[in-house]
C-alpha cells in the first residue's frame, strides 16, 4: 500500500493507468489465445484493484496516505489477545490490514445448529472514511481472495462514519456486533461511540417485535403449504413454501440489520442473513449438487410458477422442502430470540 501511494505521489496516475491497461490488453491479445496461464488468473484481482486505485487517484479521490499507527503490525496494542492464538485468522487479518488499512475489525462467532458442528466466523470490517465508496468492489475482491484461506469465514465492509452513527442510532445489528468483546483489531485508540444499556434493551425489544410481525406472515404461508400439500396441488404448495422461506429471511434481515433486500431469490437472501445467523445457510447449504438443485427448485417456485407454465416439482422434492422450511422456521425463531436476548 505504501508503494501505491508513492506511485501516485511521484507519478502521473492517469498515464500509469492508461499505459498499464494497454500493456495488459496487448498481452491478452497474444499470449492468452492459447489459454489463460494460472499465474495470470491469480493476478486479476490485484490488477483490478490497481486499476481502480489509479483511476481514483487520477480523479482526485485519493491524494495521500492517511497517518497510521503502524497498521502492518498486529500486537497487543492494536489487536485482541485471542487473535494471537489463531494463525489462520491472524494471517487473514494481517492481509486485510495491509491491504485497506481498516479502522476496526470485529469478529462474530456463530454457533452451529447441530452439536459437533463447526463455528462460523464473520468479520465486520470498518473501512476508513478516506476510501471512496467506489473502491468497495475492489476491496471486496482482494479480501475475498485472502479469506479463502479460512474455512467458514465470511466478511462484510462498512464505512467508518456509517458504523459510528449506526451504533447509537441505526439498526440493532451494530450495537450487538460492535462491542469490546468482538473487537479484533483497531487502527488507533480513538474512542468509539457506545450505546447505553437502556437504549440497547429498547432497541432489542423493538427489533424483536418487528421480527415477530414479519415472521407471522412467513408462518401463515407455511401453514397454507402444510394444509395444501395433501391435496396434491404441487405448484401452489411450492409457491407457499418459497414465500414462507423468503418472508422468514426478510423478517431476520429487516429486524436485525434494517435491510430490505429487493429480491425474491433465497440464494441472495440467505447470504445477507449470514451476518445475523447461520440458520438459513445450515438448513439450505450449497455443499452438493443435490443441495443446489433443491434450492434452485425453491427459487424457481416464485418466478417460474407465476410467469411461466413449465415449472414442475415432484412429491418427493416437495416433502423434502416442506421439512426444510418447517425446520427453518423453528430454528430461526429461536436463533433470533437468543440473538436479541429477549423473552417470547
Amino acid at each position: 500500500m505504501k508503494t501505491l501511494f508513492s506511485l501516485i505521489e511521484y507519478g502521473n496516475p492517469r498515464l500509469l493507468s492508461r499505459n498499464l491497461r494497454s500493456l495488459v490488453f496487448d498481452f491478452m491479445e497474444t499470449e492468452l489465445k492459447i489459454g489463460m496461464p494460472g499465474y495470470f488468473e491469480e493476478l486479476i484481482p490485484q490488477l483490478y484493484y490497481l486499476f481502480n486505485f489509479l483511476d481514483a487517484a487520477a480523479d482526485g479521490e485519493i491524494t495521500k496516505q492517511p497517518q497510521t499507527d503502524n497498521p502492518d503490525l498486529l500486537n497487543e496494542e492494536n489487536s485482541a489477545a485471542f487473535l494471537q492464538e489463531d494463525e489462520i485468522l491472524k494471517g487473514i487479518t494481517a492481509f486485510i490490514v495491509q491491504t485497506i488499512h481498516p479502522e476496526r475489525i470485529y469478529r462474530i462467532l456463530h454457533q452451529p445448529l447441530q452439536e459437533g458442528g463447526e463455528l462460523t466466523t464473520d468479520l465486520l470490517i470498518v473501512i476508513p472514511e478516506w476510501l471512496p465508496p467506489k473502491q468497495f468492489a475492489a476491496a471486496e475482491t482482494l479480501i475475498e481472495a485472502g479469506c479463502m484461506l479460512g474455512t467458514n469465514l465470511h466478511f462484510s465492509l462498512h464505512h467508518a462514519n456509517q458504523v459510528k452513527t449506526a451504533i447509537t442510532e441505526g439498526p440493532v445489528f451494530y450495537s450487538l456486533v460492535c462491542t469490546q468483546a468482538n473487537l479484533l483489531y483497531w487502527r488507533n485508540k480513538n474512542d468509539w461511540p457506545e450505546i447505553d444499556k437502556e437504549k440497547r434493551s429498547t432497541a432489542r425489544q423493538a427489533a424483536w417485535l418487528q421480527f415477530q410481525k414479519g415472521f407471522a406472515k412467513a408462518a401463515a404461508f407455511l401453514k397454507h403449504a402444510q394444509q395444501n400439500s395433501p391435496q396434491n396441488d404441487d405448484l401452489l404448495t411450492a409457491f407457499f413454501l418459497q414465500q414462507a422461506t423468503e418472508l422468514c429471511c426478510r423478517a431476520i434481515l429487516t429486524s436485525i440489520t434494517g435491510i430490505d433486500k429487493k429480491t425474491h431469490t433465497i440464494t441472495s437472501l440467505k447470504k445477507c442473513c449470514r451476518r445475523c445467523t447461520t440458520v438459513v445457510d445450515e438448513i439450505f447449504p450449497l455443499a452438493t449438487d443435490e443441495d443446489k438443485r433443491l434450492l434452485h427448485l425453491l427459487d424457481d417456485a416464485y418466478l417460474s410458477n407465476r410467469y411461466s407454465n413449465n415449472y414442475t416439482i415432484s412429491q418427493t422434492d416437495l416433502a423434502v422442502l416442506l421439512e426444510k422450511v418447517t425446520q427453518l422456521h423453528k430454528t430461526a425463531y429461536t436463533a433470533v430470540q437468543h440473538l436479541l436476548d429477549v423473552s417470547a
